[in-house]
């Protein structure tokens, strides 16, 4: 077995991700690390998160969906303590079997494309329906066959709160009953956060419910497999009616991971 030993990071807008991974083996070498982070204290969160990080990686690996500004303070953060200049993957026009489906494949997010990438791993052979509930949520469908079909993006649920709370006075950001969903409510915390559910989950069946009519038409496979990551994904997923899902909160690291794979 070839010991190369990765560094792998997945920088969304509000939370980073990392894990590392011996080359060929099944698993990452420990339990993923997660810290939320503000873009302008960034360094101090490195300081403190990565100091027991091994520094004898022979590639880092990163999946940066936060900007440019961030993208430089980690690269040089990284240069800096280890010496190691990371790899920022961007999406590919195909990899494998899969094929992008954006016109121009750089505009899909690398998150989507790793994560679409990751699923085809994990379910091989079957229709697949990515759902990621992060600050924004995201649809995405790949074929069997390995033909990805980008689909709708919208507001995840902590932004949906923050909208309410930068376009009307006199309301604060939720903090009741994250799992409401009624239409009879005590208060206005319960309120803000019964409307959200209701509206992401509503959007989430509806997506679903065409997705796997056109797999359906198409295809002749109308329970396609859903996989679901990212931070909402455990609140928001029971809230829905969607069948056949599993949530895999590690989907754009195990993407990372079978990109490191095929290097050389």
């Amino acid at each position: 077995m070839n010991q190369e030993k990765y560094l792998l990071i997945d920088i969304g807008n509000s939370r980073m991700k990392w894990n590392i991974w011996w080359r060929g083996a099944r698993h990452f070498a420990r339990d993923t690390q997660i810290v939320d982070y503000k873009p302008q204290a960034i360094e101090r969160v490195l300081d403190n998160e990565w100091q027991d990080v091994e520094t004898a990686v022979n590639a880092i690996l990163i999946a940066n969906v936060a900007g440019e500004s961030i993208a430089q303070q980690v690269a040089a953060w990284c240069v800096g303590h280890w010496g190691i200049d990371p790899q920022f993957i961007t999406s590919g026009a195909s990899f494998h079997s899969v094929r992008n489906g954006y016109r121009e494949h750089r505009q899909l997010g690398v998150d989507r494309w790793l994560a679409v990438i990751a699923a085809q791993q994990l379910c091989p052979d079957q229709d697949i329906i990515v759902i990621d509930c992060g600050t924004a949520t995201t649809v995405d469908t790949l074929t069997r066959n390995g033909q990805h079909y980008a689909g709708p993006i919208m507001p995840g649920c902590q932004l949906m709160q923050r909208a309410l709370l930068a376009n009307t006075a006199a309301l604060n950001l939720a903090s009741g009953d994250h799992d409401s969903m009624s239409v009879y409510v005590e208060n206005t915390q319960n309120a803000i956060i019964s409307g959200v559910n209701f509206a992401a989950s509503s959007a989430l069946n509806t997506i679903v419910s065409q997705i796997r009519r056109k797999l359906s038409d198409e295809l002749g496979d109308s329970e396609a497999k859903v996989i679901v990551t990212g931070g909402a994904a455990q609140q928001l997923m029971p809230l829905t009616q969607i069948n056949h899902s599993i949530v895999e909160p590690d989907l754009v690291l195990i993407g990372l991971r079978r990109l490191a794979g095929e290097k050389q």
